[in-house]
């Protein structure tokens, strides 16, 4: 449905009736998956008159996404309750955050975003709000993702249940072992030929096995299924070759030559973890119960901003990062801007195993910098991709925990990362797979 220009039956957010058990219970819980999930600083919903909201944006049209005018970290969205063609009222909403202005690069990520909190809105609305907390919950994230990744209108129950079943593998194990399995959703099974396996009759996806699941990996070998989650074959994923082996890694993950327009892949990564991905490289990750929006490009692009290093030695630096996160390594990697501040910021008992230096740009170098990222202390990189030190202390009380903002306990790794970065990049890779880079006062859950 396209945006609606015509006056709202409720001009005002506060004459809708019981719009207050939705600022109390709904809103707080859209709020915190909307910052989870974009890495925001704030949502500030806008109960305001639309002229009131237009000047404080300095744009002078009302549309379902306004970047301000007057702010590079603000983008306002405008989600619209409908009801039998007549609008019933408008809900906008401002993001804040270093790469609002980013996301909107992705391919009508906002206005998807939009459009599914809307739809939630709806039924609220119909239930006056009564189980605004319930309709928010965990079942909106997935309806929110299969919206966001999908250029069609997908099954939203089926969805669901495809989630469901994926975090539920992703913490099991087939003869002690944990395993990597995946799904390609798709319209149109007839477009994934050559290398495949079809089924005499289509098979339904809960009737499949835990043994079924393991014997696709996710990664090159997919079941390919319909909305309705009937499964229909095997597909085997031709492997793509490019002039790097960071290349190599991104190009067959997310499948951009061989994944079809408007298709997408649910997958289990690693040890509770759910990736949702399309072959724009868009791509969805719950990990530990919360949802993250990953756009590569984003990523890339602040490295190259804060290190003035060149995209190449980016993806290298992001290719190590995902390893650790996929294999949970927990490891911290520090760029620094300056050299000087390696004594400065870090004790004097800095290991360097070696006369030549491990590079992370040399292929052969990998098996070699995958076992150096999993000790302790921190591995420093240089601006041309040496490593300059196997392991480096961070200054700091050994026994110090730090409390955030939110009174959030801190563990010593992510103290260490955070002083680090007083100077260049830090990345802290948790043992559950999280994703955590710091530079000065920046922090970016990846």
């Amino acid at each position: 449905m396209s945006f609606i220009e015509t006056v709202p039956k409720y001009e005002s957010l506060y004459d809708v009736e019981n719009i207050d058990s939705f600022r109390k219970e709904g809103q707080p819980l859209l709020k915190r998956f909307l910052i989870d999930l974009f890495n925001l600083t704030d949502v500030h919903f806008q109960y305001c008159s639309k002229e009131d909201l237009l000047k404080h944006l300095g744009v002078s049209k009302f549309d379902i996404v306004m970047p301000s005018a007057h702010s590079p970290r603000e983008v306002c969205l405008v989600s619209q309750v409908v009801i039998d063609d007549e609008l019933i009222f408008n809900f906008p909403y401002i993001l804040v955050g270093r790469d609002v202005k980013k996301y909107a690069n992705a391919k009508s990520i906002y206005s998807r975003v939009a459009k599914a909190i809307a739809a939630q809105l709806k039924i609220c609305y119909l239930q006056k709000f009564q189980s605004s907390a319930w309709l928010f919950g965990g079942k909106f994230a997935e309806l929110m993702v299969a919206n966001c990744i999908s250029s069609k209108k997908y099954n939203g129950e089926a969805f669901s249940k495809l989630i469901e079943t994926m975090e539920q593998l992703s913490v099991s194990t087939f003869e002690g072992e944990n395993f990597t399995t995946g799904v390609i959703v798709t319209r149109d099974t007839g477009k994934y030929k050559g290398n495949t396996f079809s089924f005499p009759q289509p098979r339904k996806l809960d009737r499949l096995s835990k043994r079924d699941f393991f014997l696709v990996n996710g990664d090159s070998t997919f079941y390919v299924a319909t909305p309705d989650l009937s499964v229909y074959k095997i597909y085997v994923a031709e492997e793509q070759k490019t002039s790097s082996f960071w290349g190599d890694y991104f190009e067959n993950y997310y499948m951009h030559n061989n994944l079809q327009t408007s298709d997408f892949i649910v997958r289990t990564v690693g040890h509770n973890e759910v990736s949702v991905s399309d072959s724009y490289g868009k791509e969805f990750v719950k990990i530990e119960n919360v949802w993250h929006y990953r756009y590569r490009a984003n990523l890339l692009s602040y490295l190259t901003e804060k290190l003035g290093i060149d995209e190449e030695l980016s993806k290298a630096i992001l290719y190590y990062i995902l390893y650790c996160s996929r294999c949970r390594v927990s490891s911290i990697m520090w760029i620094p801007n300056n050299k000087r501040s390696i004594k400065k910021l870090t004790n004097k008992n800095r290991v360097n195993l070696w006369n030549e230096k491990l590079n992370i740009l040399d292929p052969s170098h990998q098996p070699l910098i995958k076992k150096v990222l999993a000790s302790d202390g921190a591995v420093v990189i240089d601006k041309n991709g040496d490593i300059i030190y196997e392991c480096v202390i961070a200054k700091m009380d050994p026994t110090s925990a730090v409390a955030d903002k939110t009174n959030t306990l801190k563990g010593t790794g992510e103290s260490a990362a955070k002083l680090l970065a007083g100077d260049g990049v830090a990345i802290k890779i948790s043992q559950d797979g999280a994703i955590k880079i710091y530079s000065g006062r920046d922090i970016i859950h990846y």
